[in-house]
């Protein structure tokens, strides 16, 4: 990361999925042995359009809301995943940011037809999922229109 022969999934293109991560701490933290050491990881808070890679941990109690299941309207490419994290924080589950001992890659591709198709099912999914979320947890705030890309 340091010398950009890495960097963060759509850095340039895309920061607001990846931005509540903060990269710049990710690579200070020092991981240490003990898993209630703070300096193994950092909380943040959820943004609209966060995207990030997850783990999710569910108690065996019935205390605990499940994970909530992707809303399956969205098909193909886009929005799946952004819907999904948003319904995350929605059921009150916290983020947290692992140590770089912790990678996940992305090898870069062409764009794919799916991806070009379903930019015209992500319209008419959207007030579905709006409906729902009102629905499920009352909130009506919507979901924003896409930030622009950047190049």
């Amino acid at each position: 990361l340091k010398s950009d022969d890495l960097h963060s999934f759509h850095k340039k293109r895309f920061p607001e999925g990846h931005g509540p991560t903060n990269f710049t701490r990710w690579t200070s933290l020092r991981p240490t042995l003990s898993h209630t050491d703070r300096r193994l990881w950092y909380p943040i808070q959820y943004a609209m359009w966060f995207e990030p890679y997850l783990l999710g941990v569910i108690p065996n109690d019935k205390q605990h809301v499940l994970l909530p299941r992707y809303f399956e309207d969205f098909r193909g490419y886009g929005m799946n995943k952004v819907a999904w994290v948003l319904e995350v924080h929605l059921s009150n589950y916290k983020f947290g940011v692992l140590p770089p001992t912790v990678w996940v890659v992305h090898v870069p591709h062409v764009s794919s037809v799916s991806n070009r198709q379903t930019r015209i099912n992500q319209r008419t999914a959207l007030p579905r999922f709006e409906a729902h979320l009102k629905q499920t947890y009352g909130y009506s705030n919507g979901v924003a229109a896409a930030p622009k890309r950047g190049g």
